[in-house]
């Protein structure tokens, strides 16, 4: 199978062989991924039917409304060329309402720090822009923290109602860094020995920023 694939928000970004054919008719629309409902909700609001001459510059305003309605993330469009026409692939998820929300990976200081509870709660409508955003969060915590490399993964799975997305947040610490030597700067070497007396971090203990933070503005007052 020959695909072409064409992602929303942007230009063209890959040609697995040939190119696009924006003169030929639509001659059927399946997906992997959506439900029969979903491929025909998802084609109608990106202006796909079959038996239609494809548009860039009409599925280019199509897929910019699609992402401001916020009814499906990781929209994927693929176009497989056929002698008698095009075969459109629509991938995707069906965002819903938030059903069960596992954040059992997320340290219970990071989620207090950054308020998730603030910006994701089950029951309410979920988009992939506000799952990003939770999963950047919690990866700045986690390096706040000294777990640089850290990786936020986000899994949606739709519930057999259809009605509801649970929500699970996969993380992956890094490695802890620790702090190795502790330099102030600025000031003459007589100072600085009597400065770095009165911090409490030393070479050698785990790096977390609100200790260095708070010890750089007690040094400072």
């Amino acid at each position: 199978m020959t695909l072409n694939k064409y992602f929303y928000f942007c230009v063209v970004l890959v040609h697995l062989a040939g190119v696009i054919a924006w003169a030929s008719s639509v001659v059927d629309i399946q997906s992997k991924s959506l439900s029969k409902s979903e491929l025909s909700e998802l084609a109608g609001d990106l202006g796909i039917k079959r038996g239609q001459t494809l548009n860039r510059n009409r599925l280019d305003r199509a897929l910019k409304d699609q992402f401001q309605k916020k009814r499906f993330g990781d929209v994927q469009v693929l176009f497989q060329n056929q002698s008698k026409g095009t075969v459109i692939w629509l991938e995707g998820t069906r965002l819903r309402k938030v059903g069960h929300l596992d954040l059992s990976q997320v340290d219970e200081p990071i989620q207090e720090d950054i308020g998730i509870e603030k910006l994701i709660k089950t029951g309410e409508q979920v988009d992939m822009a506000q799952l990003k955003t939770v999963a950047g969060k919690i990866k700045q915590g986690l390096e706040d923290a000294g777990l640089f490399n850290s990786k936020v993964d986000v899994q949606i799975e739709n519930s057999p109602d259809g009605e509801n997305s649970d929500i699970t947040f996969v993380v992956q610490k890094g490695q802890a860094q620790q702090i190795g030597s502790v330099e102030i700067r600025g000031v003459g070497k007589e100072l600085s020995d009597v400065l770095k007396q009165r911090l409490r971090i030393r070479s050698g203990q785990r790096y977390e920023r609100s200790n260095v933070q708070d010890q750089a503005q007690e040094l400072a007052s």
